[in-house]
């Protein structure tokens, strides 16, 4: 009955205290995290020029594909004990927000700056300053004056 009781209680720990944390000097906000957490417990929301990543702490299921599948190792799960979080309501919070990058010319979304500033030291920014539509247009213009 003591092993059975110990092992419960290890299981509780493991599942009541774990809890995402993004290093927010590391997020490029590209939301692979996102895309690959199993249990739907972060989501991503853009409104305008930011990006919001909203965390349900009750839903995470820490099976780490958060962890592995982030390219820039923003995310990890951290122990937190709180006993206020085992009798509060299922409540999703904001953990991060990054800001979001627009095309020169029309405006549209593109992706998140830290994202587009990353990339910037592997391929030209004129390239990653505009949208696909605006690519096509600018290389159509480009291949008249030819």
């Amino acid at each position: 009955l003591h092993v059975l009781t110990a092992e419960i209680l290890i299981i509780a720990a493991v599942l009541l205290f774990y809890k995402i944390r993004l290093n927010l000097t590391k997020c490029i906000g590209c939301a692979a995290c996102e895309l690959n957490c199993t249990a739907g417990a972060l989501e991503s929301n853009d409104s305008e020029n930011q990006r919001f990543f909203i965390y349900s702490a009750q839903q995470c299921i820490c099976c780490g594909a958060c962890v592995k599948t982030c390219p820039e190792q923003a995310a990890e799960l951290m122990h937190e004990i709180s006993f206020r979080r085992l009798f509060k309501l299922p409540a999703k919070q904001e953990i991060s927000s990054v800001e979001l990058n627009g095309c020169k010319k029309c405006g549209a979304v593109i992706a998140p700056t830290p994202q587009i500033e990353k990339m910037s030291n592997t391929i030209t920014v004129d390239y990653l300053d505009f949208c696909p539509t605006c690519k096509n247009d600018n290389f159509v213009k480009s291949l008249v004056h030819l």
